[in-house]
């Protein structure tokens, strides 16, 4: 819906409630008797907003009901407060809806007032100031991360949560940061052209590496980027790996938000280098017993994941080409210039899929 042609002119309180109001709601993934449900005009069960006692005598008198009571059967809910587009959105406008909000028949972890022309979120145990205000024509530029705080998946991840995660998401049903919790990478293909590195390449083929760890963030430059630790096996291309500093996988995407369509999903991509130091001992290249290099190798690795977002686990395919020179090569000493050679002309590619969990 394009909230922003909306006209609240001559407006009353029930025209935005019904007009503004519960397509937001539907919108957001909201609908009655579902599980992420849509109560009206609740009754509630004490009639007093008892604040922490309970003293017909002194605590305040609930002024009417909540309008709206959005809720994820079994995680948590939040309200909502219309008022007409003439009333502005004043603390007391807040506290009435606080009392809704905070009832023990509600217990919400946010509400909502708006009177069609502003909408205001707060957190229920913070009634003074929104986590998040906007006007209804940025409803459409501020929807993602509106969802992100009082939509369904949102309100499910929150409901152990502390705090209000008002940045950007990075996919629906992931907040403005996610960690990864485990996983694995599968590879398909490991390959060089060159025969003598080929030959231990090639077990590592049908191979599984587990991810147990980092995380999926924004940069600073609006980049996605995902940073994966892998545990690998003992084999030559992880010795590279760890000797020129790449065992953290690095995949950056320009994408506004992770896919979650299979059928069309992000591109992430990334190039790094390194040098293997003078001194590192080098094993695992058939038929070659451990040696140490005693000179530097310059290296560089490109890669690239094509993914999407399931809803609890980033999925998809890696790619990636191994790069290698050695600066000044005719200053290697004779024995080592097969190794040399060997490097120069590695071409090494590799190929697999990976499926990442993330909360």
């Amino acid at each position: 819906m394009e909230f922003a042609s909306i006209n609240v002119e001559g407006m009353n309180e029930t025209d935005v409630r019904e007009t503004i109001v519960r397509p937001f709601i539907h919108a957001l993934g909201y609908a009655h008797n579902t599980v992420n449900n849509i109560r009206t005009e609740v009754t509630l069960r004490y009639e007093k907003a008892f604040l922490g006692r309970k003293s017909p005598s002194k605590d305040p008198p609930l002024r009417g009901r909540a309008d709206y009571i959005c809720e994820v059967i079994s995680h948590g809910r939040w309200v909502v407060e219309v008022k007409a587009p003439h009333e502005d959105l004043t603390l007391d406008i807040s506290q009435q809806a606080h009392t809704y909000a905070a009832h023990p028949d509600v217990a919400a972890l946010y509400y909502l007032v708006t009177n069609g022309k502003e909408f205001k979120v707060y957190r229920t145990s913070h009634p003074d100031a929104p986590a998040l205000a906007w006007h209804l024509a940025a409803t459409k530029e501020k929807f993602s991360t509106i969802r992100n705080i009082i939509g369904p998946a949102a309100i499910k991840r929150q409901s152990l949560s502390s705090q209000v995660d008002t940045g950007k998401p990075l996919a629906e049903g992931i907040g403005s940061t996610a960690r990864i919790v485990g996983g694995y990478l599968t590879y398909d293909d490991h390959y060089s052209i060159n025969p003598q590195i080929n030959a231990g390449l090639g077990v590592m083929n049908g191979m599984r590496a587990t991810i147990n760890g980092r995380s999926v963030v924004r940069t600073e430059h609006g980049l996605i980027r995902a940073e994966v630790d892998l545990v690998r096996s003992n084999n030559l291309l992880d010795a590279l790996n760890r000797a020129s500093g790449f065992e953290t996988l690095v995949f950056e995407s320009a994408v506004d938000f992770v896919s979650t369509d299979e059928e069309q999903p992000s591109i992430f991509q990334n190039i790094a280098g390194g040098e293997i130091l003078a001194g590192t001992v080098m094993q695992g290249i058939s038929g070659i017993p451990p040696f140490q290099i005693p000179f530097p190798i310059q290296t560089a690795a490109f890669t690239q994941a094509v993914c999407y977002f399931d809803g609890s686990s980033i999925q998809g395919t890696f790619s990636m080409q191994y790069f290698y020179d050695v600066p000044n090569p005719s200053m290697v000493p004779f024995q080592f210039r097969q190794f040399v050679d060997s490097l120069k002309s590695a071409g090494i590619t590799g190929a697999g899929t990976f499926i990442m969990n993330v909360v």
